[in-house]
């Protein structure tokens, strides 16, 4: 759960308020007890509840997509499962002969013996690979697509302590084929942990 430091500071300022306001309410409710003392209690219980809703909210709203973007996604499932399952030939079996990868640091992969590689690589010394998947936007045109997903990537591996998350931006071209939607390029940016 990622709560967005505005909304920390808010919630750090309203418990701050209530551990000052908190005891003068209890001193005066030694008194006879005023209908104006329950009520501000009360208003105070449900604004703290009401900020700890919205703080545990997500923040991001998934669009909902159309039927043809649902078969795009569907499509694209299929390559995180093949990174889920530590499985190169999986995920490289979505893409065309003359596919282009641009990994997170930069480097160029071209071909899909090359693609091949580079998946190989990055899943070898893994013991598992969880990546969570967000829709960012799906573009289609003329039976090509552009479809653009935030990730959120641990890779747990073999022998580590603590297994580093990662953030992705994966930008994927689609094209069309007979049989089913192919992946000719994929640019990987690595961002900023939201």
């Amino acid at each position: 759960m990622d709560i967005p430091p505005v909304l920390l500071g808010v919630i750090f300022l309203v418990i701050i308020a209530a551990a000052l306001l908190i005891p003068r309410l209890i001193s005066k409710i030694r008194q006879p007890v005023k209908k104006r003392n329950i009520l501000i209690i009360i208003i105070s219980i449900v604004l703290v509840l009401v900020l700890f809703y919205i703080a545990t909210q997500p923040i991001s709203v998934q669009k909902e997509l159309t039927e043809e973007e649902k078969e795009i996604d569907k499509f694209l499932e299929k390559y995180y499962d093949g990174l889920r399952s530590r499985s190169a030939s999986k995920t490289v079996e979505l893409f065309t002969e003359n596919a282009v990868v641009i990994s997170s640091d930069g480097t160029t992969y071209r071909g899909i013996e090359t693609i091949k590689r580079y998946y190989d690589d990055k899943l070898r010394n893994l013991e598992r690979y969880e990546v969570k998947v967000e829709v960012s936007e799906i573009k289609i045109q003329n039976g090509s697509v552009e479809a653009s997903y935030h990730t959120t990537a641990t890779s747990f591996i073999r022998g580590a302590t603590m297994p580093p998350v990662e953030t992705f931006k994966e930008e994927f071209t689609l094209i069309k084929k007979p049989d089913s939607w192919k992946i000719i390029g994929l640019v990987i940016t690595r961002e900023q942990i939201r």
